[in-house]
């Protein structure tokens, strides 16, 4: 009898001795998948092994380019299924070049490590029952939930004491207002499940419109707009294919799709501009939520410091673009603890705002200089001591105390250990504390201004 082969193989190559290790991590909760390494390239060549049928094929890049692309083209002419090439900070691929031989997906290994499970997922479904394990669960922001209609998905709790989903209200019910209130009291995400994306932005869609809402996209839908699209601006900058001005413009226009789809072009009241900080606010530290948080929180910062439309846009197109260089560091960090890295390291991190601006530079985005100012300042401090240069601003460009400010508020607000750290007002008092205690974080008249706005809005 001939035995029946796994359904669920994926078959990867690695370059690196952690590659295997990483991949067992992304695909952790998946405990029906099994894990194969591939056969030497030469014998593939020669024959497919026909125990070998996997589903999904995972190539290590990080080594020579052009094994890279021998390993590329053998993959994908004995397996017609999806290839994810992985690189990092020295990978040199012609993304182009893979792309026309078979890669359907490129990822950073380390910059997207939030993103890769959701790729994998998209590329090949798979689930794994009633108790979904927390990488098939995407976050619903709780604005976009409403009591008036009935749920067209599941919507599940997950409870990280022992990795349990549960499911709160089914397809079909009600969302009743005591479970809004309780996760928003608790600080609990609430889930629906990543197979069910399409039936939850419909949800979301006619809930807008049932609120009349001068909205036409709710928190969740823009949240996982805007992630794709940062992952799209990223591997644009490891493309290693000749720069010409057409790769800086392909940059830009995507950044101005994002702050198209965030609305912020659509303000017509502080109201508008501080709900938009709101609800951007309390969310967990990554690259990509850093990226969209302090492009909101910038643009809503220079909103209700009345600045004008022009200056709002480079706000928020210098935030889109502030933390580049950190995927271009040996090992990407978010807000590290300076004290306790090897001092190589560090000097590494203290030096990405700058290593930004260069690749900004060397893929010859169209920019007004401010946007490049901005990105190159948003770490440094009003009374100097940040970094790069660890001047004060007098040195600075004019705006750049608004996106240090922003930034200052997003390390303030967000979570840490999936605990908030402060709410916007009480991370807006803690500033003006420390501002009477003579320790300026922030440009002392902007804080002010926006306490003081901040203050009548809640009114």
């Amino acid at each position: 009898m001939t035995p029946s082969i796994p359904s669920n193989q994926v078959l990867f190559v690695a370059a690196h001795d952690d590659f295997t290790v990483k991949a067992r991590h992304w695909l952790r909760d998946f405990a029906s998948l099994q894990l194969i390494p591939s056969p030497p390239l030469d014998s593939l060549v020669e024959a497919v092994p026909p125990e070998l049928q996997p589903k999904l094929l995972l190539l290590d890049g990080r080594g020579d380019a052009q094994k890279t692309l021998e390993w590329a083209q053998t993959l994908k002419m004995a397996f017609p299924v999806p290839l994810v090439i992985f690189y990092n900070a020295q990978s040199q691929l012609e993304f182009s070049v893979l792309k026309k031989n078979g890669a359907d997906v490129l990822l950073h290994i380390d910059y997207d490590a939030e993103f890769i499970v959701d790729k994998l997922i998209e590329l090949a479904p798979w689930d794994e029952g009633s108790s979904p394990p927390l990488a098939l669960l995407n976050p619903v922001a709780i604005e976009d939930l409403t009591t008036e209609m009935e749920l067209n998905f599941d919507l599940y709790i997950h409870l990280p004491s022992n990795q349990k989903s549960i499911l709160v209200r089914h397809e079909g019910a009600p969302i009743d207002e005591k479970i809004i209130e309780k996760a928003k009291s608790t600080h609990q995400n609430l889930y629906f499940k990543k197979s069910q994306l399409k039936r939850f932005l419909e949800y979301s869609r006619t809930a807008l419109t049932l609120r009349d809402s001068d909205v036409s996209v709710g928190i969740t839908d823009k949240v996982l707009k805007t992630r794709q699209k940062i992952q799209e601006i990223i591997s644009q900058f490891f493309d290693n294919q000749a720069v010409d001005f057409k790769a800086g413009k392909a940059i830009l226009e995507t950044c101005e799709k994002i702050i198209e789809d965030l609305e912020i072009k659509k303000w017509t009241t502080p109201e508008q501009a501080f709900q938009s900080i709101v609800h951007f606010s309390g969310r967990p530290r990554t690259f990509y939520n850093d990226v969209t948080t302090l492009c909101m929180m910038s643009a809503g910062l220079a909103y209700l410091l009345e600045k004008k439309t022009e200056e709002i846009y480079e706000v928020a197109l210098a935030a889109l673009l502030h933390n580049v260089g950190l995927a271009f560091m040996t090992h990407p960090i978010l807000d590290p603890e300076l004290t306790q890295m090897p001092e190589a390291d560090k000097k590494e991190y203290l030096n990405y705002p700058e290593k930004s601006v260069n690749q900004v530079k060397g893929k010859k985005l169209p920019l007004p200089p401010s946007v490049t100012e901005l990105i190159l300042q948003h770490r440094e401090n009003v009374g100097g001591g940040g970094f790069p240069k660890g001047t004060d601003s007098s040195h600075h460009h004019p705006l750049s105390r608004i996106i240090q400010f922003a930034y200052v508020l997003m390390q303030l607000s967000q979570l840490e250990n999936d605990k908030p750290r402060h709410t916007l007002s009480g991370a807006l008092e803690y500033l003006n504390d420390q501002m009477i205690s003579g320790k300026s974080l922030v440009d002392g008249t902007s804080l002010l201004t926006i306490r003081k706005k901040v203050s009548s809005l809640k009114k």
